[in-house]
């Protein structure tokens, strides 16, 4: 057995000491389901890199074919190993199962037992021929037919993930798209080697480069995962959210034809999607809505609600958003709905409703009793301060007629708050609200003056009895009362509603109190009302005017609460 030395050969060592690092290392330290493809991948390489080594080494030729046996394993798992990682991170890893796995192997598996047999057969390896170059022994097989069957599976494979990774690349964010490229990279560079050695293409016949470049790959793999988190941040396949989301979700064209349905959409419509392509929309929505009534509104401006009724009687609600798939809202591209199931929301609220109407006819059933028996005490009381002989009897008879007005109060105050977060809250434009205010509220001389931009807040239905309070709070308070003033503005991303006027304004030691219950004239329950009132969807309310120039109410909207109503 003769041996020879090379000067690349330190390039191969160099080259096995890095792939053979990076599957150890990805083995034991890399917890993702992409791990073992890449673990399987760099082992190969580095198999194929030692069967490389001796091979070089060696001058003879039953030497040199022992060591292409050896690395042969490697040299057909590594095509497979690499489409397995661009497949996995493309999002087609539902393809790769314990069933489906072993099939991709069974080409590589007939390519290994072809060569071992090859000197029964010869028909992988037709012949060898040596030649020298630079002083060393090289020997260049020919190949026979069977060889491009391997060949053939193998770029198949290179080919298929290349054109996996081009299409997504054309699609992809831009930190996918450079993920994506370093997998292109990866892939081409040890793919262009390997056509130059099959093809005898280059300056060194019979002297297969590959595995040097596959290092180079798993260098350039490894840069990315450092920089650009390459395997553990990987682009979901739009196709497979497309499939799973629960909410239904119909393509249409300009027209309002369908083009595309995912499997939520069929069970919305109650039809399959080779029934609901190429018909209009409007054909499968409810009577009296149409797909263009639904297109006017801007996803921003919330949903339109409607409402599927089945054949067996049972109807379902749904939140439909329509979206323009133009970027500057034109339908000319087609667009995009959205189906968002509300039905067990919808039930749910319709049984809330109707336990406060029950409630509701409770409490004005037994109000009305009790003020029946209030008007009673109310005239025995007079007939008591009548009969009253002493000054003494007449003081505890006026303070009994104050309690039974102050009880009366109570009753009349809770009649008119009993809706109180009955109903669901709404969307409210302000200024209208407002108009109602101001139109049933006499200020007397005092002027009100709105400046209120266009916007809609999410509230509580009784959020006119918090303008109206505010506003009866100004008029009781404020013995110098010409101008209550109401603006709204933008405040970051919340919304401001000012109500400020140029009353007396209220005191440092009142304003601790303002909001507490019973703090006031009448029953004390105004401000601590309206506070609950906002409270019901997230708004809030404070005071912060300077004692002696006016009280200045401020109620800021959150984020998420207040829109710019469509137009």
């Amino acid at each position: 057995m003769g041996l020879q030395f090379s000067p690349v050969l330190i390039l191969f060592v160099l080259s096995l000491c890095i792939t053979a690092t990076l599957a150890i290392v990805s083995w034991r330290n890399w917890k993702t389901d992409i791990a073992p493809y890449f673990t399987l991948l760099m082992a190969a390489a580095s198999l194929w890199t030692a069967g490389t080594i001796g091979e070089i080494m060696s001058t003879g030729l039953a030497e040199r074919y022992f060591f292409v046996c050896l690395q042969y394993p490697g040299i057909v798992t590594v095509p497979v190993a690499w489409f397995f990682i661009v497949l996995h991170y493309m999002g087609g890893s539902r393809y790769l199962t314990k069933k489906t796995i072993p099939l991709f192997f069974i080409i590589p598996t007939l390519s290994i037992i072809l060569v071992l047999t090859n000197p029964l057969h010869h028909l992988y390896y037709t012949g060898f021929m040596p030649v020298i170059e630079n002083g060393l022994v090289v020997w260049i097989f020919l190949h026979g037919p069977l060889f491009w069957i391997h060949v053939g599976y193998s770029y198949a494979l290179s080919i298929l993930g290349l054109a996996l990774v081009i299409s997504g690349f054309l699609t992809a964010y831009d930190l996918y798209r450079r993920q994506m490229a370093l997998l292109l990279l990866a892939c081409v560079i040890p793919a262009g080697a390997n056509i130059v050695y099959v093809f005898s293409l280059g300056p060194f016949p019979g002297q297969d480069f590959t595995p040097l470049m596959f290092t180079l790959s798993g260098i350039i793999v490894a840069f990315g995962i450092l920089k650009y988190r390459l395997f553990s941040l990987t682009p979901v396949a739009y196709s497979r959210v497309f499939r799973t989301i629960t909410d239904g979700v119909v393509v249409t064209d300009s027209e309002g034809r369908i083009i595309e349905v995912n499997p939520a959409a069929e069970t919305v419509f109650a039809s399959p999607a080779r029934v609901l392509v190429a018909r209009n929309v409007d054909e499968f929505l409810p009577h009296g809505t149409t797909f263009s009534e639904l297109c006017k509104r801007k996803p921003v401006s919330g949903p339109v609600e409607i409402a599927f009724t089945r054949e067996e009687g049972t109807t379902l609600y749904y939140d439909t958003y329509c979206m323009p798939l133009n970027p500057d809202f034109q339908k000319k591209n087609g667009c995009l709905l959205i189906l968002m199931d509300v039905t067990r929301r919808k039930r749910a609220e319709t049984s809330l409703e109707d336990a406060h109407r029950k409630l509701s006819l409770m409490s004005n059933i037994t109000r009305h009793d009790i003020l029946n028996q209030i008007t009673g005490m109310n005239c025995f009381l007079e007939m008591s301060a009548t009969l009253a002989t002493t000054r003494e009897q007449a003081e505890y008879v006026e303070k009994e007629k104050q309690v039974t007005k102050k009880i009366q109060q109570q009753i009349e105050f809770a009649r008119e708050y009993q809706n109180l977060g009955v109903e669901i809250p709404r969307w409210q434009e302000v200024t209208r609200v407002l108009s109602r205010v101001t139109y049933q509220t006499d200020t007397g001389p005092a002027q009100i003056i709105v400046r209120v931009p266009p916007c809609e807040v999410y509230a509580d239905p009784m959020l006119e009895k918090v303008f109206f309070n505010l506003i009866s709070n100004a008029r009781n308070y404020g013995e110098t009362l010409t101008r209550i003033t109401i603006t709204g503005e933008t405040d970051g991303e919340n919304f401001r509603i000012i109500c400020e006027d140029d009353g007396v304004g209220i005191s440092a030691g009142d304003k601790i109190r303002l909001f507490t219950r019973g703090f006031g004239k009448s029953a004390g329950l105004g401000l601590f009302l309206s506070r609950e009132i906002l409270s019901i969807t997230g708004l809030s309310i404070t005071e912060n005017g300077e004692p002696g120039k006016g009280a200045r109410f401020v109620i800021l909207v959150p984020a998420g609460a207040w829109r710019i109503p469509a137009a």
